[in-house]
């Protein structure tokens, strides 16, 4: 799953279709959602909506962080951190949930969903003592 997400990224970096594609599983119940975007089901529909993200050419930079992971023989779960370095150095944080499964090829996406990372606050972050108490 590592050499998975790696291809997965690269293939994003890059904007690079045909690379991102060999990544998804070529089976039935595959699922992407980018931020702020529709649930997009099916190789058609994902395969689409990479080609209208790359169609400016390489303009993303990745810095993946707090990735933790949940695996077993045939299912691993990766949810981790995008820092993102847009053209004209842009930051955008965003958290993201990769899953992968393997089959008789190796391993392949089968879900990719990425939302907007809550703004940071140095001050909270990481303390619960600071968190709100639910009622």
């Amino acid at each position: 799953p590592e050499a998975a997400e790696r291809a997965f990224y690269n293939a994003f970096e890059d904007a690079d279709l045909e690379g991102m594609m060999t990544v998804w599983a070529r089976q039935a119940g595959i699922e992407c959602i980018h931020p702020f975007g529709e649930r997009l089901q099916g190789t058609a529909s994902i395969r689409k909506s990479w080609q209208q993200l790359f169609r400016n050419g390489k303009q993303l930079h990745f810095r993946l962080d707090q990735i933790s992971s949940s695996s077993d023989a045939r299912l691993c779960i990766h949810v981790l951190h995008e820092n993102i370095t847009a053209a004209g150095n842009t930051q955008h944080r965003v958290i993201a949930t990769n899953v992968y499964r393997r089959d008789t090829s190796g391993w392949h996406m089968i879900l990719h969903h990425a939302s907007p990372a809550p703004e940071r606050d140095n001050n909270t972050a990481k303390n619960p003592e600071n968190e709100p108490a639910l009622h």
